[in-house]
């Protein structure tokens, strides 16, 4: 009689498999610095290794050059040195890091070193960022941004926030590469409405929120929610604006969409804009808008 064929067992989920393959080379370098020899000279004994050296967690001493998983793992200890619960995501958090980078970049800052001392901040006001947003994660320190960045200025006794550079050059050639998805995405709708005026000085303001409102449109259209959601929370993180600039009733004009997508539940949703000033920056967009209107008057 013919010896039955037990089944294959199923395969390892890639993690299991991933996290094992991880373990085996751990376990391998370990015993490698730990291993005994038949001879040895005086003070060769078994070199001591930490755990993050074992588990390849050394980072550069320059912080630009660290990874975004480097950020991420750095967060995830800083944690667990301040008894901050905390569960590390890679996937998760790596995303949200970049969202803070790209955030802190649409300011002028845009060095790592800026996102760690953005999260350096928060960790060491845990409790302003726990009662501002009711959690302390990193989705919630990206909330802080324009919180962080006041207080830097208060910091340097001038009441002036400066991005340092020319936010007109770098909206147009955002403008030039994106066309307007690019520009909203990354600066919002104030912003966004005050570049277009100063390049079209002849379209008029509703024209221009037409055209923003077709924009949204298709996202939702598309259930693009996350678009809409990121646009809404950089029109607030970006604020406060000059007075004169337009569509500052942003939030009313497209309340619909600002609730079909859920922003407004979201936790970094404002009714109003930030106290503060605006950026000095901004004046320039303001500036180049009135005198393209007093010229074609």
């Amino acid at each position: 009689m013919a010896k039955k064929m037990s089944p294959e067992p199923p395969p390892l989920p890639a993690d299991v498999s991933t996290i094992a393959d991880d373990l085996a080379d751990i376990t391998a370098r370990h015993f490698a610095d730990h291993g005994s020899r038949p001879v040895r000279r005086a003070g060769s004994g078994p070199r001591e290794v930490d755990w993050a050296e074992m588990i390849g967690e050394g980072r550069p001493s320059n912080i630009e050059e660290w990874s975004w998983r480097d950020i991420a793992t750095w967060f995830s200890s800083e944690c667990k040195k301040g008894f901050i619960p905390f569960v590390l995501n890679y996937e998760r958090d790596i995303s949200i890091i970049k969202g803070i980078h790209s955030d802190m970049s649409s300011i002028g800052r845009d060095k790592k070193a800026d996102v760690r001392d953005l999260i350096s901040w928060a960790l060491e006001n845990q409790s302003h960022v726990l009662d501002e947003e009711g959690s302390f994660t990193l989705s919630t320190i990206r909330h802080c941004i324009n919180t962080y960045v006041q207080r830097q200025t208060v910091a340097l006794g001038d009441g002036e926030r400066k991005i340092g550079r020319d936010l007109v050059k770098a909206m147009k050639m955002e403008y030039a590469e994106n066309r307007t998805a690019g520009i909203i995405l990354r600066y919002g709708i104030p912003l966004s409405a005050a570049m277009f005026r100063m390049l079209r000085p002849d379209f008029p303001v509703e024209k221009i929120a037409r055209g923003i409102a077709d924009r949204l449109q298709i996202w939702m259209d598309n259930d693009d929610l996350e678009s809409i959601r990121d646009i809404a929370r950089k029109s607030i993180t970006s604020s406060p604006y000059p007075d004169a600039f337009p569509l500052l009733d942003w939030r009313e004009r497209f309340i619909a969409l600002w609730v079909k997508s859920a922003s407004v539940k979201q936790g970094w949703w404002r009714e109003d804009d930030y106290e503060g000033r605006p950026y000095v920056e901004y004046e320039s967009l303001l500036i180049s808008s009135n005198e393209s209107e007093d010229n074609h008057e």
